[in-house]
């Protein structure tokens, strides 16, 4: 564990906090599609981008912490690539109500809500992993931690793959299709980036071990 005095900048926790957000996000996501109502999609959308605005200052905090930091936990380069990549995650998930508003969606295919399921699942798993970091030479846990966010993320890519199918294979409307493939994409672009967490988090085990 880094010992830090009472004053200085946790990162460790500040990453917890980013990891936090981003299951705030994919849990109103879940909420939004499983009681889907078009008519309050704006309101919702504005509940994610001010998550996704919170992100953000966060994520300048840190940074503008970093810039002044004579030594930091670990290199700086590792950090703000976690970081970066935490805020993606976050990003992404909003990225997906945007454009459901934007494509005019009517219904939720059921497709879409076991996605959504995976990606908080996901969400939730790497926050764990996360949590773990600090602890990351002594942590029993990490390491599965890390496997278990890359299983996820390949049942999202077998998901993917399914879910297009179907849509190929019975959807006859072509708008609905163009629609409909483009947030698939946007769902899996979820899990892909919350693997590239795990992977950036692995990285800076090898290096610091």
């Amino acid at each position: 564990m880094v010992n830090m005095g009472k004053n200085e900048y946790n990162y460790f926790k500040a990453l917890i906090t980013m990891a936090s957000y981003s299951c705030d996000a994919s849990t109103m996501l879940c909420e939004t599609l499983s009681r889907f109502d078009k008519k309050s999609l704006e309101e919702k959308i504005t509940q994610i981008h001010a998550i996704e605005n919170t992100a953000d200052g966060a994520l300048h905090e840190m940074m503008k912490r970093l810039a002044c930091e004579f030594l930091p936990p670990v290199d700086r380069e590792d950090i703000i690539l976690l970081v970066q990549s935490l805020d993606d995650v976050t990003d992404a998930i909003d990225d997906i109500l945007m454009s459901m508003h934007m494509f005019s969606i009517n219904d939720i295919r059921p497709d879409a809500l076991i996605f959504t399921q995976k990606i908080l699942e996901c969400c939730n798993t790497l926050k764990n992993a996360v949590c773990e970091f600090e602890n990351f030479k002594r942590s029993k846990t990490l390491h599965d931690l890390l496997v278990e966010v890359d299983r996820i993320e390949e049942e999202g890519d077998r998901l993917y793959y399914d879910a297009m199918h179907r849509l190929y294979a019975e959807e006859i409307n072509a708008i609905e299709i163009l629609r409909w493939s483009q947030l698939y994409d946007k769902f899996e672009k979820c899990c892909d980036a919350c693997e590239d967490v795990a992977s950036a988090i692995g990285s800076v085990v090898m290096k610091n071990s």
